[in-house]
């Protein structure tokens, strides 16, 4: 399972922040997470490309790469919700690993990813309210796997029943809304190789242990906007 030739997903992380500059973020936790975050996926992975967006680099990759995609991308009403779905098609694209800048690497993760076209993972948290939930702070995916394209039209479809609840984001872009996209497309694809892991191998850092990466969840997400 150590075999780096068994490994579909290439050798990519994708991170983002609305800059370049991560010591302009208003929030000291954020910054002390995104820089140790950084050191550590490098440090691990040091045969990865690293791939840095901005939000003017994921508007200018959304334009450019899904024109279709991009009205529905532009109108929506939080821009969390672009930042969800922008990674989903940087992994439909490029393929790799996607990570939050607030998710801390403990060491390689390539035994997670051999044999496998997509991974998650699920929290304890939404194991013991017994949700559909696929995390999307990690992911990682072979280039151009179709569930990216599917979960691209869940969010174009979905019921718009805005509101100002976490809950929206979470449904609608979010992990539960991935959860349910994972779902579908594994009814309909019996043997796919597709996974969600455990929290004993990714977690979030409150519900230890986790073996490989933890999300420390500074929730910049829910924040006020600039």
């Amino acid at each position: 399972m150590n075999d780096d030739s068994q490994l579909l997903i290439p050798q990519i992380i994708h991170q983002t922040w609305k800059s370049a500059d991560l010591q302009s973020c208003a929030y000291p936790v954020f910054r002390d997470y995104a820089l140790r975050s950084q050191v550590s996926w490098k440090h691990f992975h040091p045969d990865f490309e690293y791939m840095f967006w901005t939000d003017d680099d994921m508007e200018q990759f959304v334009q450019t790469h899904y024109t279709w995609f991009y009205p529905t991308w532009k109108g929506f009403d939080l821009h969390i919700k672009r930042v969800d779905t922008a990674r989903y098609c940087w992994l439909h694209f490029y393929g790799g690993i996607y990570c939050d800048l607030d998710m801390i690497c403990k060491k390689s993760v390539n035994p997670l990813l051999a044999g496998l076209d997509v991974i998650s993972y699920k929290t304890r948290l939404s194991m013991r309210r017994g949700l559909i939930f696929a995390g999307n702070a990690w992911m990682a995916s072979v280039k151009e796997h179709p569930l990216w394209i599917e979960m691209l039209h869940y969010t174009k479809n979905y019921p718009r029943q805005i509101t100002e609840e976490p809950a929206d984001v979470l449904d609608h872009t979010g992990p539960r809304a991935l959860g349910a996209v994972f779902a579908s497309y594994k009814q309909k694809n019996l043997g796919c190789k597709i996974k969600i892991l455990g929290p004993d191998l990714i977690g979030n850092e409150d519900e230890p242990p986790y073996e490989y990466a933890y999300h420390g969840r500074t929730h910049t997400w829910n924040m006020p906007e600039d």
